[in-house]
């Protein structure tokens, strides 16, 4: 049963998104594969195999924040 407690403890999607993306520094990248990385920098790693952008940059160019939001 215990194993089972663990699922409950873990934070929604809805809540990460509104409360640590829209911190300041949070950087996020898509790598080869297509799956976004989400990060936290002073200064992000220079990486062509996945290139770090400020979140809220990208937030701000998105035509809709809801669906930057939803992605």
């Amino acid at each position: 049963a215990a194993l089972h407690l663990h699922e409950p403890a873990i934070a929604s999607m809805d809540w990460l998104v509104k409360n640590l993306t829209y911190r300041p520094n949070i950087y996020m990248c898509t790598d080869k594969q297509g799956l976004i990385l989400i990060n936290t920098f002073q200064t992000p790693p220079s990486d062509p195999d996945c290139p770090w952008k400020l979140v809220s940059t990208e937030r701000a160019k998105a035509q809709s924040i809801e669906e930057f939001d939803h992605t």
